[in-house]
């Protein structure tokens, strides 16, 4: 059968010397301590040196075992033998490549002004209602809600007149108090406050300042705004939406069904609407009063663009989980008491203690290389692919990998190189 994927086995370069990764270059496989790593010679088993060799011969990758005790029963030892990858041929190798680790990015977007100086903002309308919807799509809002959060919130931007007996004039109001009106109602709404935080800005001189309506006043967030009825149409005013949400969830993970970390970042999706929810029916005007000389086309803009998030410790824990039970080391993660028992029994502690409520990320070097079938019972020549990833603190250097990597990669002289991402 066609099998177009490698097999992958996980290492966890978890010791170091200084801020470099450790990497063994003297003993042999059996003299590796918990959690050390190295390369050695695929026939003896001796450590290489692989930045300073010049014939590079086909090595191995391995690591200390992590486990302390060699049995964990009567019949059931040899767990302190070293972890080994297959041989690997410098000149079977066929890609190298690291994968840096990213701190999940909250989406931001601006409504009105987009906090550049030079940017006039837009104009609101006395007499008018304006209404905002706001939408927010992603695993999140999928699991709180079991469908997309989507709400509408609205202000009246007050009327032309005293008594508001006269029609609307399209005299201009002050933005700020507008967009104001929308961020209280999204504060006391319900389900939008759970997920995102608006703020308000007005052009203070060329800088953004954040203003605060009588609620947040009253809430001590800082004196209330007062609105500007002389010359609104000098205000230049924008609200931005922050995502803001936090799942709800436990230290450590028991790996029951019910368990979940999350990647997806929230996106949020905004636009004014009139009453039947026609988004191109009403739009506030540009700002074409005079009062800033350059232009702003878009009434909604994305100040920063979400990002996933790279290198979670609950990924690279369940990484080693999978690569370990390749080699039948267990893990239980039934829903009976007795499987957190036997966790206890049969897991190291590196990994049952790998600190999962930590906030720390994780890189990884990776080598991609094949091994040829030399006997197929098809009788075709076949190779398989396997996948070494080599997992490293976002604080640790890697240099000492990379350095070795590249030495073995220049001796074979296949023209592969470490590519990043």
């Amino acid at each position: 059968m066609y099998f177009n994927h490698a097999f992958k086995k996980s290492f966890l370069a978890a010791t170091k010397s200084g801020n470099l990764v450790d990497l063994v270059t003297t003993g042999t496989t059996a003299s590796l301590t918990p959690g050390q790593i190295g390369f050695f010679d695929a026939k003896t088993y001796a450590a290489i040196d692989l930045a300073s060799a010049t014939n590079h011969k086909p090595f191995i990758f391995a690591q200390g075992s992590l486990f302390t005790n060699d049995k964990i029963g009567p019949y059931h030892g040899g767990y302190t033998e070293s972890v080994k990858s297959k041989m690997i041929n410098p000149k079977y190798i066929t890609r190298a490549f690291t994968v840096a680790a990213h701190a999940p990015v909250q989406q931001v977007i601006s409504i009105g002004w987009d906090l550049v100086d030079g940017d006039p903002g837009f104009l609101f309308e006395c007499g008018k209602t304006y209404r905002l919807r706001v939408d927010l799509k992603g695993s999140p809002a999928l699991r709180f809600l079991s469908h997309n959060v989507y709400n509408t919130v609205d202000v009246f931007s007050g009327c032309c007149t005293d008594d508001c007996s006269a029609t609307c004039t399209g005299d201009p109001v002050d933005a700020a108090c507008v967009l104001l009106g929308w961020s209280d109602r999204i504060k006391i709404n319900p389900i939008l406050s759970q997920f995102i935080q608006p703020a308000v800005f007005i052009n203070d001189g060329g800088t953004p300042l954040q203003v605060y309506s009588a609620a947040d006043a009253e809430a001590g967030l800082g004196s209330a705004y007062v609105c500007d009825i002389v010359t609104p149409a000098a205000v230049v005013a924008g609200m931005t939406l922050t995502v803001a949400y936090e799942d709800t969830k436990f230290g450590n993970c028991t790996f029951r069904v019910t368990d979940h970390y999350e990647l997806q970042p929230l996106m949020i999706l905004a636009s004014v609407t009139d009453e039947t929810g026609e988004p191109c029916a009403i739009k506030p005007s540009g700002n074409t009063s005079g009062y800033v000389a350059s232009g702003q086309s878009q009434f909604i803009n994305e100040l920063t663009a979400p990002a996933q998030a790279v290198g979670f410790g609950q990924t690279v824990l369940r990484d080693l989980i999978l690569s370990n039970r390749y080699r039948q080391e267990a893990f239980p993660d039934g829903n009976f008491t007795d499987s957190l028992r036997m966790r206890e029994i049969e897991v190291p502690d590196a990994i049952r203690n790998f600190n999962l409520t930590s906030t720390d990320l994780w890189k990884s070097v990776n080598l991609l290389h094949s091994v040829p079938r030399l006997n197929n019972p098809s009788g075709t020549f076949d190779n398989d692919q396997y996948l070494l990833t080599i997992w490293v603190p976002d604080t640790t250097a890697y240099t000492t990998l990379t350095t070795a990597i590249t030495a073995a990669l220049v001796s074979a002289g296949n023209g592969v190189v470490i590519e990043p991402y």
